[in-house]
C-alpha cells in the first residue's frame, strides 16, 4: 500500500509539473486534477517525514538544525518547559529539536 501511494504521489507531481511547464490554462489543469481525484487516483494524504525525502540528508547541519527547529517548535512550545526554554535558551531548544529528530 505504501509503495502504491508513493507512486501515485510521484505521478501527481509529474502531472502538476507537466501542466505547469506547458503553461496550460488553470481551468484545464483543474479539470485534469479533478478527473484523477474523482477516479480514486488521489493518494492518501499523509504528512511527509524527513526520512521520506532523501535529498534532505544533503543539507548542511546548520540548515538541517533550522529545518527541524521550525518543524517541531510549535508542538514543543505548547509545553511550559519548552516555552520557557524558547524565551531563555533558544540554542538549547534548537539542539533538542535537531537531536530528537535524528
Amino acid at each position: 500500500l505504501g509503495g502504491r501511494n508513493l507512486e501515485r504521489s510521484r505521478q501527481r507531481l509529474m502531472v502538476n509539473r507537466y501542466l505547469s511547464e506547458r503553461q496550460l490554462s488553470f481551468r484545464l489543469g483543474n479539470r485534469v486534477l479533478a478527473f484523477f481525484r474523482a477516479n480514486g487516483y488521489e493518494p492518501a494524504r499523509q504528512a511527509l517525514r524527513e526520512e521520506d525525502i532523501n535529498a534532505l540528508a544533503l543539507l548542511p547541519e546548520a540548515i538541517l538544525k533550522d529545518l527541524r527547529y521550525e518543524t517541531y517548535k510549535s508542538k514543543l512550545t505548547k509545553h511550559p518547559l519548552f516555552k520557557t526554554m524558547l524565551r531563555h535558551d533558544y540554542s538549547s531548544l534548537v539542539n533538542i529539536c535537531y537531536l530528537a529528530a535524528s
